[in-house]
């Protein structure tokens, strides 16, 4: 089960077992509430409602920032290894030091880490909705129509 970003991150696990139902953890089923299904429209939410830019964005840009305190020093040293390669990825430590908004974070740290050319292209291929189709064990996925996170 997950929330949110969380949500997102069950259906693509599910997806990725694929029909035979193997991979890193056999899953039966999943639920995903309020789950970010398309990053990139959520992406656009951030910059169009007043609520997400500036309650929601600062809000999770400053956990986020405190999460990441501790690998600041790490980071500041020099190519990191890569999450999904084998070279080493330069994070923009400066960028995360003086971010203002979560798409700074995911520039300066998250799409290189995971070898992305862009955000774009990580927000694309993120998204959960373009993968529905490739779960094939039960998905309960509950959302509020209006919820502008989905």
């Amino acid at each position: 089960m997950g929330w949110s970003l969380g949500g997102n991150i069950v259906v693509n696990a599910l997806a990725e077992q694929g029909p035979d139902h193997h991979g890193p953890a056999h899953l039966d089923g999943g639920v995903a509430l309020c789950a970010t299904h398309c990053l990139t429209r959520t992406a656009r939410q951030y910059d169009e409602h007043w609520p997400m830019r500036h309650l929601y964005d600062p809000h999770v840009l400053r956990n986020l920032k405190k999460m990441l305190e501790p690998a600041m020093p790490f980071y500041r040293s020099g190519p990191v290894p890569s999450a999904v390669a084998a070279d080493a990825v330069a994070v923009d430590h400066q960028r995360i030091a003086s971010a203002t908004r979560i798409r700074d974070i995911d520039e300066a740290l998250i799409r290189r880490m995971f070898g992305y050319s862009s955000v774009e292209e990580y927000y694309h291929q993120a998204s959960c909705s373009r993968r529905l189709a490739d779960v094939t064990v039960p998905l309960l996925l509950i959302s509020a129509a209006d919820d502008p996170m989905t």
